[in-house]
């Protein structure tokens, strides 16, 4: 077969693909905001204290603040398309948000980690920290995902598979870096340098976390088996 003919055979399946405009993926994403912050302000009016948390300027500065985070996620991802140029404008936009929340949220759980003195207050406090580990890693591997990372171990190209950036974003998080699954795209190494550097601090505050649960329950153990 002459390289016409396969070319042709090759390409007689695809479909022609719609080059992405800017301004209808930045409508897009303004819908998406709008009808997030509908649901959350509908769900909240079905509480019977929301009038009177309406009129409360906590309520009003939390969605100022999430309006400003989208602001900024929106930004950051138009900057790194204008550095790297590997993604649409907006396309990390998403994930950008939900990096940034999860680390507001964070904060504020470590924070009130130290006012945790009972074993159950305890428990939920590294619920929050279980809960945070998830949401990161898979917003990491959703960035893969959409940028592209090399299957080396599978298919020797360029993946955007969502398991292979999930696997790829835990083997980052974790340093452990098997070499099977590796980021060749200058953006794709700049989330795995940050991600790595995210994931040494954030294990550190979970360790620490861990360690007064399993002091209470040691002690707890050593009183139920000390004699009356």
């Amino acid at each position: 077969m002459s390289y016409d003919a396969l070319i042709a055979a090759l390409s007689s399946g695809l479909a022609p693909v719609q080059r992405r405009n800017l301004v209808r993926e930045g409508a897009l994403l303004i819908a998406l905001c709008g009808m997030e912050l509908a649901l959350f302000l509908a769900m909240g009016a079905m509480r019977p204290d929301m009038r009177h948390a309406a009129d409360s300027p906590y309520l009003m500065w939390r969605v100022g603040s999430l309006a400003l985070l989208a602001v900024v996620a929106t930004g950051m991802s138009y900057a790194l398309h204008l550095a790297f140029g590997h993604t649409a404008p907006f396309s990390l936009m998403p994930a950008l948000l939900v990096i940034m929340l999860a680390h507001v949220v964070f904060v504020r759980e470590v924070r009130q980690a130290s006012r945790r003195k009972t074993t159950a207050g305890r428990w939920v406090g590294l619920t929050y920290f279980a809960a945070f580990l998830a949401i990161l890693i898979t917003a990491y591997g959703s960035v893969f995902a959409e940028i592209g990372i090399r299957d080396g171990g599978n298919c020797g190209c360029q993946s955007h598979d969502l398991p292979t950036g999930l696997f790829f974003s835990v083997v980052t998080w974790t340093t452990v870096g098997y070499g099977d699954v590796t980021a060749t795209a200058p953006i794709a190494r700049f989330f795995a340098a940050a991600e790595a550097l995210n994931g040494y601090l954030v294990l550190a505050l979970f360790i620490a976390a861990l360690v007064p649960v399993f002091q209470d329950l040691l002690q707890a153990g050593s009183r139920a088996e000390r004699p009356e």
